[in-house]
């Protein structure tokens, strides 16, 4: 069937203009409304903001007019308020509760709907202790946990039966504007099935490559290669709690959602979980199609390589029976759910709660550790000594480091029985790995020094054999025969019993056997010599046939072609040696880079700490060519000090007064001037009242200490 585009489809684009109809009286779209009821917010703010508060509240509150109109728009709010809360889902009556009380409610509420599915959260902030370190928390966890069937589906339905193939148009969605009108279509349904298809040969972790979604119309394959950061906007319809999503073995499906399209799932019916619950023979879904829509699915298409651009028509058609017809069998199963139950829902809704457990799934990385082999050894059932434990242990992480080196998976690297087989044989030499191996991967024969080195590692450890439960137990071979002679018992040992009773069998025993005497017996022997008449690398003597030399010559030239193991060693000695020069060579080559960015990034640091220290000491030197306004002050001082000094000196001066119109006057009567001195000596007045400092300074020579200036720029050496 060829594959339609949406713009080639007419009925997809009536469809999408009876979708683009207003959602709203005036609106197109819900971005216009939003637009206008922000706006509308806004002045509504405004004019509360504005309204009387205080003593203008108190007066306008005598008018009746403005209660009448202040308790009317306040019955409206509450109202409008009492509505959202109710679509929320929120118990209680805002009407009737206090301020504290209606602020508490309007909070739940809008916890509420933050915490809505479709809502986008900062997976980040939710990190949580997992096994293997932090993971991120289930951002829908919430929606699960408080996710509740919906009465509909609880109930006997008549099955609407599907469309054949030829009948439903299938559309290939390659590009964003086909994944719009995807989504617009799939907003008109409330059941959509899903399937996912998923390439983990040749990679590592796995990729989704093509993701199926079938309604009761349509059938839409999704390029998730081409469109892979795209789909996320998928979850609008995915996490929808009305819209229900059909799978089949949702278990791998939930998880490879989440790591390649962050998809994730909310209100699931898993059919395998529903077929497990009604204890079907079968829980394939190759068996529901077939008992139920008469399908034979080839399942041979499964593990085809999902990567390939563009997709065969038989791998579409393929990828469609896996959800075209999910739907009807989910119909089918509901009703022999309810049917099972002798009319009761127990079964059914016990289906929805496993399915809601599949969709809490997380998907983590797989990390190799210590541990890491022992669940392959466990799975294995066998019993390995401690070469075989060493051997299976390294040689799981070498093919672990070899699969991520090279993106892909473990079991193209060296399958599990593959690697079982080669950890038990232990195989002496290279030629042993291949011959553990059938077919032999290509990276074993890439890698086969590396795996031999491992084994001779292996080789080398000391041997320790398990002790197994029923070498504990007496063996049944290892009894004792009893037999009564008169009051006496005596033991019997038969030539084939083992001694038991706590005694040791040693390696190193004597032989009992007399070697001299067994040689003269066998000498006397009559032995007749034959000569062997078989032969493999020769010919019989006897013949002279001309097929016989075709034949023997064929037979040396076989000869000459084939090495013995000790030949094949020694030619693989040279090729060990280079490939230990070349891997030493490159080891040795990353040391030495590893060396010289070590140095580099030594001499970084030096030259930015030298940098620094240069930087300091030139801004050090700056501060110091400064001029000092200390000492500057102090000099200035200094000079002032020596002026006032130069100043006072004619007046202290005995040689040399300086006379003044009042220095002929006598002031001898005048008792201020016959006051006296501490030290007996009369006290000199000048005829003019100089400042205590100054007074001070004229009689010791200095200015007292209490002079802020003198005591704010006192320098060494300045007094």
């Amino acid at each position: 069937m060829e594959r339609k585009k949406p713009e080639d489809n007419p009925e997809d684009n009536s469809m999408t203009m009876e979708v683009q109809k207003d959602i709203l009286p005036g609106y197109a779209t819900f971005d216009d409304y939003s637009k206008d009821a922000f706006a509308a917010i806004k002045a509504g703010i405004k004019a509360a903001n504005s309204l009387p508060t205080g003593e203008n509240f108190n007066f306008w509150a005598c008018i009746p007019k403005f209660n009448n109109d202040r308790n009317k728009e306040m019955k409206n709010i509450m109202d409008t308020m009492q509505k959202i809360i109710k679509c929320s889902g929120a118990a209680g009556s805002i009407c009737q509760r206090d301020n504290d009380e209606k602020f508490d409610l309007l909070a739940e509420t809008n916890d509420i709907f933050l915490d809505r599915a479709n809502i986008y959260k900062i997976l980040v902030q939710n990190l949580i202790d997992g096994e293997n370190g932090e993971i991120f928390s289930h951002p829908y966890e919430f929606e699960l946990d408080k996710f509740n069937v919906n009465e509909k589906y609880l109930v006997k339905c008549k099955p609407i039966k599907y469309k054949s193939l030829d009948d439903t148009p299938m559309i290939m969605i390659e590009k964003q504007n086909d994944l719009k009108i995807m989504l617009n279509d799939l907003l008109r349904y409330d059941e959509i099935a899903i399937d996912l298809e998923h390439h983990s040969y040749r990679t590592y972790q796995g990729i989704t490559c093509l993701m199926q979604i079938s309604t009761r119309d349509t059938d839409y394959l999704i390029d998730t290669l081409s469109l892979r950061s795209e789909l996320h906007v998928l979850n609008e319809i995915f996490t929808k709690p009305t819209v229900l999503k059909v799978f089949h073995g949702a278990d791998c499906d939930i998880q490879w959602l989440q790591r390649d399209l962050s998809l994730y799932i909310v209100n699931m019916f898993d059919t395998h979980q529903a077929a497990k619950h009604l204890n079907l023979p079968y829980l394939s879904l190759a068996y529901l199609l077939k008992t139920h829509c008469n399908v034979d699915p080839n399942k041979h298409f499964q593990l085809a390589d999902w990567r390939m651009r563009p997709l065969l028509d038989e791998l579409m058609k393929y990828a469609r029976e896996d959800t075209h017809y999910l739907l009807y069998i989910k119909d089918i199963l509901n009703n022999q759910l309810i049917d099972f139950a002798n009319g009761q829902t127990n079964i059914l809704k016990a289906v929805y709660d496993r399915s809601t457990e599949v969709c809490k799934k997380l998907y983590e990385k797989p990390v190799c550790n210590d541990d890491s082999f022992m669940s392959l050894y466990r799975k294995s059932r066998k019993m390995f000594n401690t070469r075989q434990l060493h051997a299976l242990k390294e040689i799981f992480n070498w093919r672990d480091k070899i699969a991520r080196q090279e993106d892909d998976s473990t079991g193209y690297v060296l399958p599990n029985h593959m690697l079982l087989n080669i950890a038990e044989t232990l195989p002496r030499e290279m030629q042993g790995i291949l011959a553990c191996c059938n077919p032999i991967p290509p990276l074993i024969r890439q890698h086969q020094l590396a795996l031999h080195k491992i084994v001779l590692e292996a080789r080398a450890k000391p041997l320790i054999k398990p002790i197994l439960e029923q070498d504990i137990r007496q063996r049944l071979n290892q009894r004792n025969h009893t037999m009564e002679a008169g009051q006496e018992s005596v033991t019997v040992w038969s030539s084939c019993d083992i001694p038991s009773g706590g005694i040791e069998i040693q390696e190193n025993l004597p032989c009992l056997l007399d070697e001299a005497k067994n040689n003269e017996d066998l000498k006397k022997l009559d032995v007749q010599k034959i000569d062997h008449v078989v032969t493999i690398f020769d010919s019989p003597t006897n013949s002279d046939n001309e097929d016989d030399l075709s034949s023997k010559i064929k037979l040396q030239n076989a000869r000459k072609t084939f090495v013995s193991p000790f030949e094949r060693y020694k030619l693989v000695i040279p090729m060990v040696a280079a490939q230990e020069a070349k891997d030493r060579a490159i080891k040795e080559k990353q040391l030495k880079e590893k060396a010289e960015a070590i140095k580099a990034s030594t001499n970084q640091t030096a030259d930015s700490i030298n940098r620094v220290r240069e930087h300091f000491i030139q801004v050090t030197q700056n501060t110091m060519k400064t001029p000092d306004i200390k000492n500057t002050k102090a000099d200035r001082f200094n000079n002032y000090s020596k002026d006032l000094s130069t100043s006072v000196s004619p007046m202290v001066s005995n040689n040399n007064k300086r006379k003044r119109p009042t220095d002929s006057v006598d002031r001898s009567n005048n008792p201020k001037n016959n006051q006296q001195t501490p030290n007996g000596n009369k006290k000199k007045n000048y005829g003019h009242k100089a400042s205590p400092g100054l007074r001070q300074f004229s009689e010791t020579g200095c200015f007292p200490e209490h002079f802020q200036f003198a005591s704010l720029y006192r320098t060494e050496g300045s007094f």
